[in-house]
């Protein structure tokens, strides 16, 4: 499992896709402290392609967290 906690995507996440080969990816849409919608999207599209289940996390636990996970799977 990687778990991306509070981050916006980064080239290097590609390194961790390819030394661990995580299973499950756990990455933050909220879209204020950490990746929207779009850059998580991006980054399991570019960077994290192995893992099988991705799970949306750090969204609409306060009003600032605007990224929805229909935002996500669009």
């Amino acid at each position: 499992m990687y778990h991306a906690g509070d981050t916006n995507v980064f080239s290097d996440m590609k390194l961790i896709d390819e030394l661990y080969r995580p299973d499950v990816a756990c990455l933050p849409i909220g879209d204020c402290l950490g990746m929207g919608p779009r850059e998580a999207a991006y980054c399991v599209k570019n960077f994290l392609p192995t893992p099988s289940l991705i799970v949306p996390m750090h969204f609409n636990s306060f009003p600032v967290l605007t990224g929805t996970p229909e935002e996500f799977i669009k």
